[in-house]
This record gives C-alpha cells, structure tokens and sequence, in this order.
C-alpha cells in the first residue's frame, strides 16, 4: 500500500505542476516534494504515529523483536511529532520544507538499514529482491526528498540570482 500511495502523490503532484501556471523545474520540484511531505511523511505517518500507540506489539512482531516494551510508546510519539511537523508544509513553504525533508530522510534511510538487519537477525537471507523491496518501501523516500529538495533549492538560486542580475545590486 505504501508504494502505491506515494506512486499516486507523485502522479497528483506532477498532475497539478502541469496544471499550474508556474510551470518551472523548481515548482515542479516544489509540488512533488510538497505531495510527499504532506501526504506520505505528514498525513500517512500520522496514521503509522497512531497505530504504533494503539498497537505497540505489531512493529516489534513485524520486526521480529520481542512484544511488551514500552520503547514503542517513545517511537510513536517522535513518529507523530515528526509526521505533524511534514502535514504543516501544506502551509508552510521555503526554507520550512528543509525540516521535515531532513528529518523523514533520515528516518526512512536508517529505517531502510533497520529493516535489513531485522532480517539478518532473523536469519533471513538478503537477496536481490528483497534488499529492492525494502529499499522500495524506505529508502527510496529518502532519495526522492533529497533529489526534489536539491532540485527546488537549485531552481530558486538561479531565478534568485538572475532577478539579482538584472537590478544590479
């Protein structure tokens, strides 16, 4: 389900950067990182915050990790702060967009890294496949914030820099 929902934000995201008047790279980047922000690291982690709360036992289970800790509490709680943090963009844009980006980056490429050696540890043997599936549903988010973030930032710069250019300051 997560593939297919951030596959779907990126399609409405370029969808609506076709749509939209300002039709350059940087807004372009801007929508697409602003639908996964929102959408996958905002509202959908919201959802994963809550049910982390309400099933503290399913992620430990999941991840082949003894059920009853109360470490799950602590991570539901910076999972939703994080994830209330990324819904804010839709809001908020500039400079604001770098916190979640870094944050959920972060995240998912240490999830994506988490996820691997759970396997390991439960003597699953680490194939092409599934290395690409866990690559897919984590650490494939990563690079997609860092590319877009990378991309909107270079886009402003260079109208930035050229609006600077033909005032002559």
């Amino acid at each position: 389900m997560a593939l297919v929902l951030l596959a779907a934000l990126i399609v409405a995201a370029l969808i609506h950067a076709a749509r939209s008047q300002n039709q350059t790279p940087g807004r372009r980047a801007e929508l697409v990182l602003v639908y996964v922000v929102v959408g996958y690291c905002g509202v959908y982690q919201i959802y994963t915050g809550f049910d982390l709360l309400l099933e503290p036992d399913k992620i430990l289970t999941h991840l082949g990790l003894p059920t009853g800790n109360a470490v799950t509490y602590w991570t539901a709680s910076i999972y939703l702060g994080g994830a209330f943090m990324a819904a804010l963009a839709i809001w908020y844009r500039g400079s604001y967009l770098l916190a979640p980006v870094v944050t959920w980056a972060i995240y998912f490429a240490g999830a994506n890294f988490a996820h691997l050696h759970a396997l390991q540890l439960n003597s699953v043997t680490l194939t092409p496949v599934i290395i690409g599936f866990v690559f897919a549903t984590h650490g494939l988010i990563s690079v997609i914030l860092v590319a877009m973030w990378g991309s909107y930032v270079r886009s402003t710069r260079l109208r930035l820099r050229r609006s600077t250019d033909r005032r002559g300051d």
